[in-house]
């Protein structure tokens, strides 16, 4: 199955805003791309990135006064069967949880993280941490076929 992703996020910034941006495929589905997930922004903007410990490719930007669109439109292979589950996994309260877990658990502690992920969670560290305003064009890009 071939499936057309992308996104475009809109953000107001009153001053320069640095940002940390994880808005690319993970690593271990790059090989599944038959185009690149490229990071576009207008204005052009200098992005550097970086991979953090959990194979992320992290993107960082400062967003200059006013206003910038972050885009990217790519194509991802998948072979369209559900991600394997494990109905006899048992759930941990989180204060029996060994202090090397908790690591994984930082990200969600104010937002869902699943939901978020992987584009939206990029608009939601712009307008939480660094006090920008930023909004989603909402716009269907995602087509199966």
């Amino acid at each position: 199955m071939r499936i057309r992703a992308g996104y475009e996020i809109t953000y107001e910034c009153p001053q320069p805003t640095p940002m940390l941006l994880m808005l690319n495929v993970h690593a271990s589905r790059v090989q599944d791309l038959e185009t690149p997930d490229v990071l576009r922004t207008d204005p052009h903007i200098p992005v550097s990135q970086y991979h953090d410990g959990f194979g992320n490719l992290c993107s960082r930007i400062v967003c200059p006064a006013g206003r910038t669109v972050l885009s990217a439109d790519f194509v991802v292979r998948d072979s369209g069967l559900p991600d394997p589950i494990s109905p006899d996994a048992i759930q941990h309260p989180v204060e029996n949880l060994p202090n090397e877990a908790i690591v994984y658990l930082l990200a969600s502690q104010a937002y869902f993280t699943g939901f978020l992920h992987p584009y939206c969670l990029g608009w939601v560290l712009g307008i939480s941490h660094f006090h920008g305003r930023g909004t989603i064009n909402r716009r269907p890009r995602t087509t199966a076929g």
